[in-house]
């Protein structure tokens, strides 16, 4: 394992370079794909994330959206204290991981010590905050690694963990290609001691960010026990109880070999392992490389579709470091600058081709590409009070309906849409992942909040995406309903909206939700008739969601639910359950 050593950082200017710029350059490629009038497959399905969509654990594999086995391969950064943003890590570089590599992944290892987080918490989140925006620009999957190494023990950070945790998930919660490693390499403490940092930091993130798989440290350096003297076996004995997670495993290919590849051969049998560090040579990431005993490692995680981020990204001076000595300062950015160690990794990192399974995604009634607390869901409740909404050109909102149908027009209520104007494009697929235009550059009138209605040639297909790119004020993309116009109509009849319309002409279902009042926790109980997508949430009287939501589909049956309320303050909420389209919803009493 990469165990401490000494680093020598070299005095570099870190500077934040406008994070606009990239996103500029996005919407300018996107406009000139729609001038041609080519369909958007490009912009949207090409990318690790776009193919992959949420990833989720089922049994020892991580799989994607698709419920398929997948492998991810990519880069770690080195301490961004030393080889961060500004550094080793800038658009040129990134682009160039990206779409030259061929990376799904990027690894940011935030330092806790060494001249890292505990020196400044706030600036070292934002540059955190910046790396996930950039890797998402790139459709890469975010990486985020609390890069503990010395002390060994990850209790000792469990505070400074638990604020940088909450922090970052808060920020990024809604993003579906997050990964959280909340402890780099653990030594000299047992797996029990892991374990019990794990059961304590788990649940902070969870609570935040219900869904994103989370990664855990390993006892020896992450070497699942080897390097301690220690195996495989005591996970086994003792697994993390929690979903969607998985352990680490770290090995460098010149020192780690017979006694650790075993091991990780037989311990990937029995638990969902992801190799987030690696090199091809010793565990200092220096020394000769050992490119033999290195594909064996390759070769055994690809059949066994383990995913794996190779250190480093930079041009340190050791044989880990991918780029030659003197790159990060000016580029360029292109093979003829690598060692043979970044010749390498980059060569398995491009061949085989991905190979990412498909499929067919889940009927999400209504799904978004983010939002800022207002849930998409908003726009099918009949309530102009309530929205969705989210920052940024383009930002999309997709709807899936019941069946394949013609596609005419869409109706759209705007939030603040009697002050300024707002653009879109509509766009109509049959499988959730191509996507054909049906109308670009849409303008909404300006002058009502009510429903206006848009209209275009039929197009036929089962999903309906709006592409938003912002009103006429800033960048924000909000809207208070929507209904699709199909030529047999299938969406759901638009309805009288007023101050007190809460959707009540289409109650589904009869919930019971205990305590009511509630101080903490709250138990919905419901009866399905028939399988659906079915949403929980809590929301607060102007329709933003508050807490934690549950999204699954369901089959027909009785249930009893739990939501985790946090530390929401005392008030009137809306409890709001969306199955098959239809919206019931009842009103909340915190304590």
């Amino acid at each position: 394992m990469l165990r401490s050593v000494t680093f020598i950082p070299r005095t570099r200017l870190f500077f934040f370079l406008n994070i606009n710029y990239m996103r500029q350059i996005n919407t300018l490629c996107w406009l000139l794909s729609l001038a041609l009038g080519i369909t958007t497959r490009a912009t949207f399905a090409q990318t690790p994330v776009a193919k992959n969509g949420q990833l989720q654990v089922i049994g020892t594999k991580l799989c994607n959206q698709f419920g398929n086995p997948i492998q991810l391969r990519g880069m770690s950064t080195h301490g961004i204290q030393w080889y961060g943003w500004g550094s080793c890590l800038t658009e040129a570089s990134l682009n160039a991981l990206a779409n030259d590599w061929g990376a799904d992944i990027l690894r940011i290892s935030l330092y806790v010590q060494e001249g890292g987080y505990e020196t400044n918490p706030s600036g070292y989140t934002a540059q955190v905050n910046t790396l996930i925006e950039e890797a998402t620009e790139r459709g890469m999957y975010a990486l985020v690694d609390w890069h503990q190494l010395d002390p060994g023990d990850p209790n000792y950070n469990l505070a400074r963990a638990k604020t940088f945790f909450t922090a970052i998930a808060n920020q990024h919660k809604n993003k579906n290609n997050i990964i959280y490693d909340i402890c780099n390499e653990p030594n000299g403490v047992s797996w029990n001691t892991i374990k019990s940092y794990a059961d304590q930091i788990i649940p902070v993130i969870r609570a935040i960010d219900n869904d994103a798989v989370i990664l855990i440290g390993t006892h020896g350096w992450s070497s699942f026990g080897i390097s301690d003297g220690r195996s495989a076996q005591d996970i086994v004995n003792n697994p993390v109880n929690f979903p969607n997670i998985m352990y680490t495993f770290h090995f460098y290919a010149a020192s780690h070999r017979d006694e650790y590849y075993n091991e990780l051969n037989w311990g990937s049998d029995r638990l969902p392992v992801f190799v987030t560090e690696f090199g091809t040579q010793e565990y200092t990431g220096d020394g000769p490389n050992d490119f033999t005993m290195s594909q064996r490692y390759i070769d055994l995680l690809r059949n066994k579709k383990i995913s794996w981020t190779n250190w480093n990204f930079s041009d340190d001076f050791r044989t880990g470091a991918v780029w030659t000595t003197g790159t990060c300062s000016n580029g360029p950015w292109t093979t003829a600058r690598l060692k043979p160690a970044g010749s390498w990794i980059r060569e398995r990192m491009l061949n085989p081709a991905d190979d990412f399974p498909g499929g067919t995604p889940a009927c999400v009634p209504v799904s978004a590409s983010t939002n800022d607390g207002n849930v998409p869901a908003n726009v099918q409740d009949n309530d102009l009070n309530t929205r969705w909404s989210a920052d940024g050109n383009p930002q999309w909102i997709q709807f899936c309906l019941n069946n394949t149908a013609s596609v005419t027009g869409v109706d759209i209520a705007f939030y603040q849409g009697n002050t300024r104007t707002a653009t879109f494009d509509v766009l109509v697929g049959s499988d959730g992942i191509n996507w054909t235009n049906a109308a670009t550059n849409l303008r909404s009138s300006g002058t009502t909040t009510a429903l206006q209605s848009f209209t275009f040639a039929a197009k036929t297909g089962k999903y309906v995406r709006i592409v938003g790119h912002g009103n006429s004020v800033n960048t924000w993309n909000s809207y208070t309903e929507v209904r699709i116009k199909t030529a047999v109509s299938i969406a759901a009849t638009p309805a009288t909206f007023g101050t007190n319309a809460k959707a009540s002409t289409t109650q589904a279902l009869e919930i019971k939700a205990y305590p009511n009042p509630f101080r903490g926790n709250i138990s919905v109980a419901f009866t399905l008739k028939e399988a659906s997508y079915t949403t929980l949430g809590i929301y607060d009287m102007s329709g933003k969601l508050v807490a934690p939501q549950l999204s699954e589909r369901l089959q027909p049956g009785q249930y009893n639910k739990i939501l985790t309320t946090g530390n929401i303050p005392a008030g009137t909420y809306m409890l709001k359950v969306i199955h098959n389209g239809k919206v019931t919803t009842k009103k909340l009493s915190k304590q």
